[in-house]
């Protein structure tokens, strides 16, 4: 079922994974989830827990389930769950085509880089799994490699496996991309430039990802128009993508996005053309029943949504759009709830304020979520990570924050960060320093992860 081997496959957590994301985007496409406290989650393909385990821990109350095909993987979660006392969370080694789900169980199906990546009887056991054990209301977000924009990334992987074969890259994929990277310098027509990208990015996910992404054997991309009829085959239908930063609408002219929005009509047809528009490699869809109850979310619905700044969000000299995204940056790094934003704002009508929201969703500059990530702006007087991300870093991972971003952290960083456990004071961890520019360097530090949540 999950085409990498957890000892080897680097531990990354998805923020558009997570259920708050998936539950928000599940409001805007219509769909109402039942109470949080009473979520019953699964995840396909969870590796060793990285992404599901701080999830386990955010909602004690929920009841998750956790698959994955590799043993060894499993064993490690387990350890994990037991470590950190998680008791809500049950780990299966299981191969999913056999796995037999609960009818009607699930309120939220998560599959995060799975679907592309396993042979087509395990992606048919996935959608009839998804159609099978959701409920009535429920939804699952499956992500998967999209066309056209993989079109490009496709001749590169084959070129990439090519070079790996020659003595000089002893196998090594990043070798090989930054051979291709070179040969590329100075070219400055559009082929050119979009190769670059393409292996830059490609070059970025690192040589441990690449493996199991990337250059796995199995690696299917879809147009999202036959993802929607696979889907409807089995009963299922669209909700909406999860990840706001992917559709790279900013891209198109204003003449292109009115273009498309005369194809509203045919929101599928729409969704098809914005991929073909842009390149789209990769979607986070949200899927529901077709039998589900779908109906618009109210305004106070509306207003629980708490909106996460990801980016810088540029100055537009009109007084009520720039209010309204000073007002989210005065929030940060803490999210800020549509209702407190809208009070903050009496000038600013509702319907606007939408309308900014998507308008800002669209360009990758804000994810919303179903309930708030408040964080402190005080250093606590004795900081202290989490069991998870204590051993994390022993283990050499990365730490995954309060909005469940992963943090890479530098071995010197790590040997401080490993110190707070809650025993040692913040004024003994700056006294530890040797000289000015060492107390200054673990200041900035400790800040920034105190900003991002990273202190319990």
């Amino acid at each position: 079922m999950n085409h990498a081997s957890a000892a080897f496959y680097p531990a990354m957590s998805h923020p558009p994974a997570h259920p708050s994301v998936i539950a928000a985007t599940a409001l805007l496409g219509g769909i109402h989830l039942d109470s949080e406290k009473t979520w019953n989650i699964l995840e396909i393909g969870c590796a060793s827990g990285h992404h599901i385990l701080p999830i386990a821990e955010q909602y004690p109350q929920a009841r998750i389930t956790a698959l994955d095909l590799d043993a060894r993987a499993i064993e490690e979660a387990q350890g994990l769950a037991r470590l950190a006392n998680l008791r809500n969370i049950e780990f299966h080694c299981a191969d999913l085509a056999a796995w037999e789900a609960p009818s009607q169980h699930f309120d939220i199906i998560i599959a995060h880089g799975v679907f592309s990546w396993v042979p087509d009887s395990v992606k048919a056991a996935m959608i009839s799994l998804c159609a099978q054990a959701l409920k009535t209301n429920g939804v699952a977000m499956i992500s998967y490699n999209t066309q056209p924009g993989w079109a490009l990334r496709q001749p590169l992987r084959e070129m990439t496996m090519a070079l790996q074969q020659r003595s000089s890259h002893q196998g090594s994929a990043c070798s090989a991309l930054e051979w291709i990277e070179r040969a590329l310098d100075g070219r400055n027509d559009a082929y050119g430039h979009d190769l670059l990208e393409t292996t830059r990015d490609s070059l970025a996910k690192g040589e441990a990802q690449l493996k199991f992404d990337d250059l796995y054997p199995i690696n299917d991309a879809f147009y999202f128009s036959q993802f929607f009829h696979i889907c409807q085959q089995n009963g299922l239908t669209y909700v909406g993508e999860a990840d706001s930063t992917l559709p790279r609408i900013s891209l198109l002219h204003s003449t292109a996005k009115a273009q498309l929005q005369s194809l509203a009509d045919n929101p599928i047809l729409m969704e098809q053309m914005t991929d073909f528009l842009t390149g789209r490699s990769f979607r986070c869809s949200v899927i529901c029943r077709n039998d589900a109850e779908r109906r618009a979310a109210s305004p106070e619905e509306l207003a629980a949504l708490s909106i996460e700044r990801l980016m810088p969000i540029p100055a537009t000299g009109h007084d009520r759009t720039d209010a309204f995204s000073q007002a989210i940056l005065r929030a940060a790094p803490s999210s800020i709830s549509m209702g407190d934003l809208l009070a903050s704002l009496p000038d600013v009508p509702v319907q606007q304020a939408m309308k900014m929201t998507g308008t800002l969703l669209s360009l990758g500059m804000i994810r919303l979520r179903d309930r708030p990530v408040l964080l402190s702006d005080e250093m606590p007087s004795h900081p202290r990570l989490s069991v998870l991300n204590l051993d994390h870093l022993k283990r050499g991972k990365p730490i995954v924050d309060a909005f469940h971003r992963s943090c890479l952290v530098s071995p010197n960083d790590r040997e401080w960060l490993l110190l707070c456990n809650g025993s040692v004071s913040f004024e003994q961890l700056m006294k530890s320093c040797r000289h000015e520019d060492q107390i200054s360097a673990l200041h900035e530090m400790l800040a920034h992860m105190n900003e991002r949540g990273l202190f319990v």
